[in-house]
């Protein structure tokens, strides 16, 4: 875990600003997909976004499934399984939960550093 706060690479930042994102629209039952993440990060290059949205699979927990009828795939952050009513283990709330705090601290550490 310190090792991803003391990383502040393209990969972590656009993972912590991703995660941002799905938070903000956590309300809203919109399906979150690439479409929509490129909507709201436009200056977010689109291999970098897939490459994140790819590391927070591995890393964070973030589940993934199809919308139905399409072969467009929905993302849903680790901490908000109750959403498609699927059951994680506590361990895996937690793990979700700790990685999506610490790379939300990263980018608000980088946002300080940047003004």
């Amino acid at each position: 875990m310190s090792d991803l706060y003391n990383r502040r690479g393209r990969k972590p930042l656009a993972a912590a600003r991703i995660v941002e994102v799905m938070r903000r629209l956590a309300n809203q039952n919109a399906p979150v997909t690439t479409a929509v993440l490129r909507k709201h990060l436009p200056d977010l290059p689109a291999s970098s976004l897939l490459r994140a949205v790819q590391w927070l699979r591995d890393e964070a927990g973030l589940l993934v499934r199809n919308i139905n009828g399409t072969n467009v795939r929905e993302y849903l952050l680790g901490t908000q399984h109750r959403t498609w009513a699927i059951n994680l283990s506590p361990e895996q709330v937690r793990q979700s939960a700790r990685v999506e705090t610490t790379l939300l601290i990263v980018l608000q550490d980088a946002e300080r550093g940047r003004s």
